[in-house]
């Protein structure tokens, strides 16, 4: 269960772009989900109807009593605050998800043209299609449903394949929520410091995952949930990271490497993380979104401060690495500074060879192999460098 510490304050409702004053809810799940829906999900601030003037299901088939729901998704811009044309409910005031989903499918029996609801509390979220003969939770791991995805729980894929995966415009807010699940619920650690190491592997995992099947569009995913059972996928991916570990120790920085964190903790990363193509991100994205997670707190003790993204680009556009350059960075952290170098050298490449031929493939391994060199004393910095870079 999510605590909600907030007091009221003025904010600026996602959707509508109005000032509301919001209230607990409003600032730690509802307002997130607004921003999951429009940021990572696809769908247009216009197809929404939120606060101020929220949508209102009936009381009763016949009667004037309505109810207020906190987000109400339409099919189209066009078509929104139309009855025929309402897609998804959305339910943030209910703190946990039983009550949560009992509310949905109170509001979901009232609107006959709904077929999805989505419960969020700010950390976890829950998926509930309407059935000819009821409603169905979807599978744990299931994300919260975009414009490309279909409504009806049966049309799922089974299993996850490198083409079924979604671009992740932005990782801040996904990797945001993934820590502060861990901080506030993993019976093992509660720290930044404590949290990254193990979250830095499986991002790694996840990334070497994706490069291995990125051509094999029929094969499942090895980075995946085994359905319901949080322990059985926490068991799956220990095993898959011992595998990798074995085959990769180079770019894990070691030969043996465990998770401190616990089984739920486990699952809940891949069930947040298995539905994205990290690979389709800019090459600096997942650093940016690793950096916003580490906290002050965390950086202060080890005496590491992060360049932001905008000083990074001006710094290396002034410098203005070609290949003919060799580029090193002595304090790596997580890459940032590579990162942008790797892409410049790129392009450049890109221009004097062309994009679409098998010489650019490997004038870009060549170059990043044998001139490009990072320091850092932190390991986790180290290992997420190689993961961003490779």
């Amino acid at each position: 269960m999510v605590k909600r510490k907030h007091e009221a304050k003025h904010v600026a409702d996602r959707a509508s772009g109005r000032i509301i004053l919001a209230g607990p809810e409003e600032i730690d799940a509802t307002q997130p989900l607004l921003g999951i829906l429009i940021d990572e999900c696809g769908w247009k601030a216009d197809q929404i109807v939120s606060r101020p003037k929220q949508w209102r299901v009936p009381v009763h088939p016949s009667g004037n009593r309505s109810w207020p729901v906190d987000v109400a998704i339409f099919n189209k811009p066009k078509n929104r605050r139309s009855p025929e044309h309402v897609v998804a409910i959305c339910e943030c005031k209910r703190p946990d998800e039983s009550s949560g989903v009992d509310q949905l499918k109170v509001y979901l029996d009232r609107e006959p043209h709904a077929r999805v609801g989505i419960w969020f509390n700010g950390v976890d979220h829950a998926v509930v299609y309407k059935t000819q003969i009821g409603y169905t939770v979807a599978p744990l791991g299931t994300p919260i449903p975009g414009p490309q995805d279909p409504i009806h729980l049966g049309a799922r894929p089974t299993l996850l394949t490198y083409p079924a995966l979604r671009e992740a415009p932005s990782l801040v807010p996904l990797f945001k929520r993934i820590r502060d699940r861990l901080a506030a619920q993993d019976t093992n650690v509660n720290r930044d410091e404590e949290i990254l190491p193990d979250l830095s592997s499986l991002l790694l995992l996840k990334i070497l995952d994706e490069q291995a099947n990125k051509l094999s569009p029929r094969r499942p995913l090895s980075f995946q949930a085994k359905g319901e059972d949080r322990r059985a996928t926490s068991q799956h991916i220990r095993q898959l990271l011992a595998t990798e570990l074995a085959k990769h120790s180079d770019v894990f920085g070691a030969t043996e490497l465990r998770l401190s964190i616990d089984d739920e903790s486990t699952a809940y990363i891949v069930e947040e993380l298995q539905n994205y193509r990290l690979l389709s991100n800019s090459i600096d994205s997942i650093s940016t979104a690793f950096q916003v997670i580490r906290g002050k707190a965390y950086k202060g003790e080890e005496g590491q401060f992060f360049t932001p993204p905008s000083v990074v680009r001006i710094a290396v556009s002034a410098v203005g690495p070609t290949s003919d350059d060799r580029v090193i960075d002595p304090a790596c952290g997580s890459g940032s500074f590579l990162a942008s170098a790797l892409n410049t050298v790129f392009n450049g490449l890109k221009t004097i060879i062309g994009e679409d031929t098998a010489e650019y493939g490997t004038a870009k391994r060549d170059w990043s192999t044998q001139n490009l060199y990072a320091l850092d004393k932190d390991a986790v910095s180290v290992r997420l460098t190689k993961g961003t870079s490779d």
